[in-house]
């Protein structure tokens, strides 16, 4: 709200004479409640947000199917040429013909990590990892999965801020 609207008008109540002046600290005071007002109800929301268990799917389309995924139900991704497999928490393996990297960029921001050229996996379904042969990563499903040298100093410092 602009201030400078209210500088041509002689402000009066029927106990006292207000100014610009004397006016302008009272308005500062209002917009301050209306901004803390809002940040309370960003609070709100995103408390909210972060305290609801959203699920977060993800469509895979097959020849045969469309599969909808819940994306914690995914342990990783591998892939094979032009396709990926994924592999899911209930035994299922499906196979889409969508690159991995595009797949990475859709997952990375949600709990997914690229180990390796050809593999992507769910952070939450790490069970250790394996140093002999060069390194892998082993998953909740028994699976070995390589980690890549370039990937290792990044890989490390996520697991510490798991």
């Amino acid at each position: 709200m602009p201030l400078w609207l209210l500088s041509s008008a002689p402000w009066t109540t029927s106990s006292s004479r207000l100014t610009q002046r004397n006016l302008e600290p009272l308005l500062q005071n209002a917009l301050d409640t209306i901004d803390f007002k809002k940040d309370d109800v960003q609070y709100e929301a995103l408390t909210q947000n972060l305290t609801t268990n959203q699920k977060r799917k993800l469509v895979l389309k097959t020849q045969e199917s469309v599969h909808v995924v819940d994306l914690n139900e995914i342990i990783r991704c591998e892939a094979d040429k032009n396709y990926t497999f994924f592999y899911l928490n209930n035994g299922k393996k499906i196979l889409v013909s969508r690159t991995l990297k595009d797949f990475e960029l859709l997952l990375s921001n949600h709990g997914f990590f690229r180990v390796q050229q050809s593999h992507l996996i769910n952070l939450e379904y790490i069970e250790r990892y394996d140093k002999q042969e060069g390194g892998s990563v082993i998953m909740k499903d028994g699976a070995p999965v390589p980690l890549s040298a370039a990937k290792k100093d990044q890989f490390f410092q996520i697991l510490e801020n798991l």
